[in-house]
């Protein structure tokens, strides 16, 4: 009766419990989602559960980025807190900073050591079993050559250390190209997409140019080619912390002609397309993932083939060789481009070493190369 009494006394009470109880019941049936077309990113799934994971701690951290992504309403939640936190002058939502000028960045305070030991591990085995002369190049996070435009007071990850350090590991089977001090120079272009982790086209033409000059070969001039633009461009950092005010970026990019692009299937038949765009997804929310058809685990380009060009060129990237390869169709024949991360597990890279390459160009942003487990890979050579 007490009970009852209570319940008639404090009706938001069991107005909330019971709103809570539903809410935790929907929340749990709900079918879970792979993929946040408003974040543009995969979601955490359901991780396994076994007596090591448990003892490590693992599956707890795991389960709590599969609750965070997988919350019922999440978008709608994201959306609310970002206009509450603007409201009340905060500078950063779901791990995004706000800078100055409608720059956005991503919150980097610290990396996993571990990580990055392994893939410089894997990056120099593979180099050592290359016949063909190797390259690397790491690409800072944007904050590092647009310094100003970050709040100040942020512990950000001192990028310019650890890459001369990495650079400095790998230059035992690899050639280093640096490119962090050029696009240090070139602060005040239009190097980093506004609301995007990549750089844009002109940032990727500074790491190219870099590149043909230490692979000897005459690069073009940035001038040479006529430029396309896609307006409109929302990127990851905005999908992700959605602010209340949208500062849109540009695309620009080189159409050049080629030959075919095609994309490996592996288990299934290999996909061919006639342009280094799939020029649809210009009109989409991603629109980066244009360049190149996206990421793909084994591309082969053959460019519009030319005596005066190299005959062949390995590209290992993430997302960052997407605008940069494009350009190397105008020195090389044929490019062939690996994306560890939809690589199958089971393919070895000893087929690439005996493949008679002029060029090999590792190329990865410095934020994958400390994240990134699929890296391992390339130390398979069995």
């Amino acid at each position: 009766m007490k009970s009852l009494h209570f319940l008639k006394k404090c009706p938001l009470f069991l107005l909330v419990a019971v709103a809570i109880i539903i809410f935790s019941v929907v929340d749990i049936i709900a079918p879970k989602k792979a993929f946040s077309e408003t974040e543009n990113r995969r979601l955490a799934t359901l991780p396994a559960v076994s007596a090591k994971t448990l003892i490590d701690g693992s599956f707890a951290l795991k389960y709590e980025e599969y609750i965070s992504d997988q919350f019922l309403l999440r978008d709608f939640w994201v959306s609310t807190k970002s206009i509450a936190e603007s409201a009340l002058l905060k500078l950063e939502n779901n791990n995004i900073v706000f800078g100055k000028d409608g720059y956005l960045f991503n919150k980097f305070f610290s990396f996993n050591d571990k990580y990055l030991k392994n893939n410089l591990m894997a990056i120099d085995k593979f180099s050592a079993e290359m016949k063909a002369p190797v390259s690397s190049m790491i690409v800072p996070s944007k904050y590092y050559p647009l310094i100003e435009y970050v709040p100040e007071g942020l512990p950000l990850v001192e990028q310019s250390y650890y890459i001369n350090s990495i650079d400095e590991f790998l230059s035992k089977n690899c050639n280093p190209v640096n490119v962090k001090d050029i696009l240090s120079v070139n602060h005040t272009s239009y190097i980093y997409y506004k609301t995007d982790h990549h750089w844009t086209n002109f940032g990727a033409y500074l790491a190219y140019n870099q590149f043909a000059l230490s692979a000897g070969f005459i690069p073009f001039e940035y001038s040479d080619y006529q430029l396309k633009t896609v307006s409109d461009f929302l990127g990851t950092h905005f999908l992700r912390s959605n602010p209340v005010v949208k500062h849109f970026d540009n695309i620009e990019y080189y159409d050049f002609e080629i030959g075919s692009l095609t994309i490996k299937g592996f288990s299934e038949p290999d996909k061919v397309y006639p342009s280094l765009y799939n020029f649809d997804q210009f009109s989409k929310k991603d629109k980066y993932a244009a360049f190149l058809y996206g990421n793909n685990g084994y591309t082969i380009i053959k460019s519009k083939q030319s005596s005066t060009k190299l005959d062949s060129i390995l590209v290992i990237k993430d997302s960052f060789g997407n605008s940069f390869i494009p350009m190397l169709t105008e020195n090389y024949n044929n490019i062939h481009v690996i994306d560890t991360r939809y690589f199958p597990i089971t393919e070895s890279f000893k087929q690439f070493a005996d493949m008679d390459f002029d060029n090999v160009l590792i190329l990865y942003s410095f934020e994958s190369l400390v994240s990134d487990t699929t890296i391992a890979k390339l130390s398979n050579f069995d």
